[in-house]
């Protein structure tokens, strides 16, 4: 079992971590966590970290969740009340509930910078390969324009183009730029590419594990974990598989390999994350902790691996290209030794 559905008990709504950075949510729980631990009232605690911290929405709520509590509002109320991500919500709720708030503030902060992390090699794997298809795309058709145009003086007294350079390079290197950047402007499109690149789709993976384990842990029944997830990852192809999910376990389907794959085995979730899962029997959190970190593990090695063996060699490209468009003056240079030493 994963535990019962409770439609009308539900984890929160939203997207993501909206405007809040992942690792300033990590930072600031781990503080509120000692704070408490050390004997300091929840409200002293959150004036204390408000006033350390930059302007921004973070501060901005951190203070109105204190003139919440200030005014005799029950912490579960005041935090449902603030914009900070429903996963945190939650789990805020829930260790209140326990009566071990600290222990849910480090949980938190674990999740968190875990997030964080995930997010920052994501990016490394979209952003490194732009840049690089910008700068050479650029380069190279300045190289083009600048040889089309510019006339250099020959020792005769004469002037001679350096001719045309073949445009098909710039231009494919224009379309393969050009595509890279909309993928990553266009949701939808970077969205379908981070579940098929393996490097991108690990780190998905990853993520979602942990937020379902972290949820499941804390308390927060399956179902329910699940629909939080779901309204997190609104727009996404996650989300899509998400209401499937739902929709299984309302059948009245239990198991979880069943609840994640259904007819066809069609799920963006691998074979061997549904076996990491089950290999903790009725212990749905530690399962889904362990997924996620052999997933996060994966993930972090594929990036190591291209950040440090594929773009070395992407570099090389780089330079073939530029060394094949600025050809015409290499070979404008050798007859110029030439006639030199003819001379």
């Amino acid at each position: 079992m994963v535990g019962g559905f409770r439609a009308n008990d539900a984890c929160g709504t939203g997207k993501g971590f909206g405007h809040m950075k992942a690792d300033e949510l990590a930072f600031l729980n781990r503080q509120l966590a000692g704070m408490l631990r050390d004997g300091v009232p929840l409200e002293g605690a959150l004036r204390g970290a408000s006033r350390e911290m930059a302007s921004g929405s973070l501060q901005t709520e951190l203070g109105k969740l204190e003139l919440d509590l200030a005014a005799g509002i029950p912490l579960a109320d005041a935090i449902e009340r603030r914009a900070f991500p429903p996963v945190y919500r939650k789990m805020v709720r829930v260790g209140a509930a326990s009566g071990d708030l600290p222990g849910a503030l480090l949980a938190a902060a674990d999740y968190f910078e875990s997030a964080a992390e995930l997010s920052r090699r994501a990016q490394a794997v979209m952003v490194y390969p732009a840049c690089l298809l910008v700068v050479v795309t650029v380069v190279s058709w300045i190289a083009g324009w600048v040889f089309r145009t510019v006339k250099l003086t020959d020792f005769d007294g004469g002037f001679g183009r350096l001719g045309a350079v073949p445009w098909a390079m710039p231009a494919l290197l224009g379309v393969v730029a050009l595509a890279w950047t909309t993928i990553q402007i266009v949701p939808a499109w970077r969205h379908w590419i981070a579940w098929r690149l393996p490097v991108l789709r690990d780190a998905r993976v990853a993520r979602a594990a942990n937020t379902l384990s972290v949820l499941v842990t804390q308390g927060c029944p399956f179902p329910e974990a699940v629909g939080l997830l779901g309204e997190m990852e609104r727009g996404t192809p996650l989300a899509e598989e998400l209401e499937e999910w739902q929709l299984r376990m309302a059948s009245g389907t239990t198991q979880f390999s069943a609840i994640v794959a259904g007819p066809g085995d069609t799920s963006l979730f691998p074979p061997l994350f549904r076996w990491l899962v089950a290999q903790a029997g009725s212990r749905l959190g530690e399962g889904l902790a362990a997924a996620g970190q052999f997933y996060a593990n994966r993930s972090r090695h594929g990036t190591e691996m291209l950040l440090h063996g594929a773009m070395p060699l992407a570099l090389v490209f780089v330079g073939l290209v530029m060394v094949a468009q600025f050809m015409p003056l290499l070979a404008w240079m050798g007859g110029l030794v030439d006639q030199i030493g003819a001379d």
